[in-house]
């Protein structure tokens, strides 16, 4: 089975969307074969992010509620991001599966009512991989640590937990990084979001990684983050910015170590 990465944030309104996003996005334009899956069923935002709020595609939840197959739901991004890499060995273009949630009330009631559908969210996945001969799927769960969240978190290889430098998100963020390594994902990496440029960006790594002794990105504010308003990929927007930089050596870490151990 490909290589799980999952994107966390104890608190909502932490980035992870657009970090999710970029990051997929990265690991495309390198080549690569990537599902990215919005599993925040209460708060979607993905289908913002890439323009496509009119697709008529089915969603997460309707295969979570059996109506289609989880194939069915996969959209190929691809062309519409121009996605150019190709792999050098094998001459193969990177591809870009979006599958997004999109929140509908009656759907979402459904899927609290009768809980969340563990093992069925578990063989989409296989069979998603199954059929699309993945390289890697990108979740962005839910945040906080609800019955779902812990699904999520048990089935990835490698967690990005996302914080804002906000010494109230230090007890919550120590608590996810626990759950984790009790569910055997010992891969995590810290992503500190939105640090004003005001800090010493090495400092705040040093002390961050410190604390929960695993490696931490630094992620810096962006006033042009702000003007793209929940619309478009920063990477392909702004690729020379210090934002995106500071995104692909986050990708790079979270590749590491996919890339070099056996998938779960």
């Amino acid at each position: 089975m490909s290589k799980i990465v999952t994107i966390h944030s104890v608190r909502k309104g932490r980035g992870k969307s657009q970090i999710a996003a970029n990051m997929a996005v990265q690991w495309a334009g390198e080549g690569q074969r990537i599902a990215l899956i919005d599993a925040n069923i209460l708060a979607p935002t993905m289908k913002g992010l890439f323009n496509r709020m009119d697709w008529e595609t089915p969603s997460l939840e309707d295969y979570l509620l059996d109506r289609c197959n989880i194939e069915d739901a996969a959209y190929d991004v691809t062309n519409a991001l121009s996605l150019s890499a190709r792999d050098a060995k094998h001459g193969v273009r990177g591809q870009l599966f979006l599958l997004s949630s999109v929140g509908e009330p009656a759907d979402i009631f459904g899927l609290l009512h009768a809980g969340f559908p563990t093992e069925r969210f578990s063989e989409g996945l296989a069979d998603l991989d199954s059929h699309l001969a993945l390289d890697k799927m990108i979740v962005e769960c839910p945040a906080g640590l609800a019955e779902e969240t812990l699904t999520f978190l048990a089935l990835s290889d490698s967690l990005g937990i996302v914080m804002f430098l906000d010494q109230r998100e230090y007890q919550g963020t120590g608590a996810t990084l626990e759950v984790a390594r009790r569910l055997d994902v010992h891969d995590v990496a810290i992503l500190v979001n939105d640090v004003p440029a005001v800090f010493d960006y090495d400092q705040v790594r040093s002390e961050v990684s410190e604390t929960y002794d695993c490696p931490v990105t630094v992620l810096p504010h962006s006033e042009e983050l702000l003007t793209m308003a929940g619309r478009g990929i920063f990477i392909q927007e702004y690729p020379e910015h210090p934002l995106s930089n500071a995104l692909r050596q986050a990708a790079a870490t979270l590749t590491a170590w996919t890339d070099s151990v056996e998938p779960s």
